[in-house]
Formats: C-alpha cells, structure tokens, sequence
C-alpha cells in the first residue's frame, strides 16, 4: 500500500479470486498540475501489475465536448493530456463511457450551471470482462454525483486473452538486452542461408514477414516470463 501524506490519494495491491489487482483513488488538484498525475503513473508501475483500477474526483475531464457544459475555456489542458498519455501507455479504459458513448452525462455541477464529468473509473482493459454495470447518480448535499462500478470476479468465463508486454522492463538495460539478443538469434535462425556467397547480409528469410514478427513477439514472451520466475 502507498500513501499520500497529504490525503491526495491511495494505492493498494490486492488479490480477489485469484485475479492480482492494484487499486488507486485519488483526488486531483484544481489547478493545472499534470506532475501529479505523472507522480500516480510512476507509483503504478512500482507495483508492476498490468491490472488497474483507478478511480476518484480527478479534476480533469477526458472529453472536452461530452464531458462539459456550459464551460467557457477548456480547463486544466496539461493535465488532460497528461491523462490521455497514461491511459495509452497503460491501457485503461473508463467503463462508464464504454457503455455510453455518446452520453453526455456529468458528475459536478455549480450554481452557474456549469457541469463536467470529472469524477470517473479507469481501469485496465483485461479486466473490463469483470464490469457487472457501471451508474452516475445524484450525490447527498455535494456538488458532485456518485459513480458506482460492479464487478464480478466469480463465475467468469474468460476468453483466451491478449498478452500484454509489461513496458516497465524497457527500463531494464539487462532485459533489453537479452530481447535485442532474442531477435538477432530469431532472424539468424530463418535467415535464407547462400552457400554461393556465405557472408552475404541481405535480409530474406525462409518464413514470410508476418510469420517473422509473430515468431519474434512469441518469443520476446517467452523471455519475458522467464525474466520474472525466481
């Protein structure tokens, strides 16, 4: 579990089902502070876990055209696209807007009737499977609306999946090397051997390109799993 010294968020590992977990709430800054978020990215990946669920009152909205109304400029930019950076590089999702694409529903309100959705769940995509139902309802004397998101660990039927590279090992000069050594030894293994000129270096291979790539990810695969048994 990491805390935040000033109440600013919480991230916690956690098991359920056998399905490992990381979970983090926050609570955004009002200010345009994209550091902050990059303080929550780099704390997600200290727990090296490619399922995540990530939620709370971020301050800063996706969709500067569903999300808002009323809004004069568009707030808070470097932190939006601070955001848009981290749910590609982690692969999130937000569930709600998942199954309301084009609904313009939000989650805080003024008295000028200004309204955002700034409050919302992102999560890792290998675990949308698990979303039960996803609601915004009316909050009790607060500005900002509840969002409720139910899951169902048990009784789940799972496909066969997508693998998912870990990227946090691309800041591992050993593991880099041994996948720049994984490639090199894949392409020499179906590389068209000319036995009139052996030291010629062009590229052709006994299996098509495709096939190539698809033999190299299999293996950087399987590399990656042997980087992490003890």
């Amino acid at each position: 579990m990491i805390t935040d010294q000033d109440g600013r968020f919480l991230l916690m590992d956690c098991v359920i089902n056998d399905a490992k977990i990381t979970i983090a709430n926050i609570y955004g800054p009002n200010e345009d502070e994209p550091q902050f978020f990059e303080r929550i990215h780099s704390k997600l990946e200290q727990f090296e876990n490619n399922s995540i669920i990530w939620g709370g009152d971020y301050n800063v909205v996706q969709d500067y055209v569903l999300d808002t109304l009323n809004l004069n400029k568009r707030n808070n930019p470097n932190s939006h696209q601070q955001i848009t950076d981290i749910k590609k590089d982690l692969d999130l999702i937000d569930p709600w807007r998942e199954e309301n694409p084009e609904t313009r529903t939000f989650t805080w309100h003024n008295s000028q009737n200004k309204q955002s959705r700034l409050d919302y769940f992102l999560i890792s995509s290998d675990i949308m499977h698990y979303v039960e139902k996803t609601y915004i309802k009316a909050g009790y004397r607060s500005d900002h609306s509840i969002v409720e998101l139910f899951f169902k660990f048990d009784n789940q039927k799972r496909g066969p999946g997508l693998w998912k590279f870990n990227n946090s090992l691309l800041k591992d000069d050993n593991y880099t090397k041994l996948i720049k050594t994984c490639i090199k030894d894949t392409k020499e293994q179906y590389k068209v051997r000319n036995v009139l000129y052996p030291n010629d270096h062009s590229d052709n291979f006994t299996i098509n390109s495709q096939l190539l790539f698809e033999t190299i990810k299999l293996e950087i695969e399987e590399n990656q799993f042997l980087t992490q048994v003890p």
